[in-house]
């Protein structure tokens, strides 16, 4: 069976859960769940085995030829110099690596899976691993699932940082260190997404929270690739109680959480984010329209 890949990224409480369980209804297809980002760790061994110096000069540079690669006795010839003799080199990282991810995110144990991957939202622009993954699955398909900046953030602080309070907008004051970082994450990984989408559109697809939840067909277009269509089983996990975060609502209300956080910490929040909500195709509040103005300013040009 020809085995399809499909990895699900996105920040924080941006959806993510909704569309995993959703692809997990289809047959033969498993969307494994967050893993805590040790692929970071692995990334970094992948690329420091490409990449290393030492191993390039001494042992990458002397190897043995191909047609001898695993004939035992290519190696401990006691004539030959053996301090950096190693009979992997940088073309067999990939089979190498694929053998450790699928161990984890698609194990024969489980049979044959036509569709397999993961969900997570700790990878961005300050790893590797995507690229990791794009190198070793050059087939394989990425989703990023984003969700306008403001309510993201604001369900970020109440759900991560004890952002509950009977005393709302005084505990956004209070948190509004945490606020500021949590926007510039939000801005520096869904800048990063849409960047991939648009250099690899065949590949990256970049879809808004809000438009799928109202409409699942949306994720049609990227399921097509692995002759998914969306149906009845679908649409009902929209209905389900069950196995959904506490937030979820199929209603308007949950796109208007920001104004939880007060004008202030809203208003900063949108100087860090506005510009790229935008560029994802976001409206912005009219309250905070000259927050959305500051920030087209200061990233113009980046």
């Amino acid at each position: 069976m020809n085995k399809q890949q499909l990895f699900l990224i996105g920040t924080g409480r941006s959806g993510t859960t909704l569309i995993q369980r959703v692809i997990n209804t289809f047959p033969e297809t498993m969307i494994w769940g967050e893993h805590a980002g040790f692929l970071q760790q692995l990334s970094e061994l992948y690329y420091f085995l490409k990449e290393n110096p030492s191993l390039r000069e001494f042992s990458y540079m002397n190897a043995v030829p191909e047609e001898n690669k695993y004939e035992l006795s290519s190696y401990n010839d006691s004539k030959v110099w053996q301090a950096w003799v190693n009979w992997f080199r940088p073309g067999d990282m990939r089979p190498v690596f694929r053998k450790i991810v699928e161990s984890f995110f698609c194990p024969s144990e489980f049979g044959e899976l036509s569709v397999w991957g993961f969900k997570e939202i700790r990878y961005g622009p300050d790893d590797r691993v995507l690229a990791f993954l794009a190198d070793i699955y050059p087939d394989a398909h990425f989703l990023f699932i984003t969700r306008d900046s403001l309510n993201a953030v604001e369900s970020q602080i109440t759900t991560f940082h004890q952002g509950k309070s009977r005393f709302t907008k005084i505990k956004r004051l209070v948190l509004l260190p945490t606020i500021i970082n949590v926007a510039i994450n939000w801005k520096k990984q869904n800048a990063f997404y849409l960047a991939l989408s648009r250099e690899y559109p065949s590949s990256h697809h970049l879809v808004r929270y809000e438009d799928v939840s109202d409409d699942l067909t949306l994720l049609n277009p990227v399921l097509s690739y692995f002759n998914l269509e969306i149906g009845d089983e679908q649409l009902q996990v929209l209905e389900m109680k069950e196995g959904r975060g506490t937030s979820f609502q199929l209603n308007n209300s949950v796109h208007s959480r920001w104004k939880r956080m007060g004008l202030i910490p809203s208003f900063i929040a949108e100087v860090i984010v506005g510009s790229t909500s935008l560029d994802i195709g976001y409206e912005r509040p009219g309250l905070l329209k000259p927050a959305t103005l500051l920030s087209r300013i200061l990233n113009r040009g980046k």
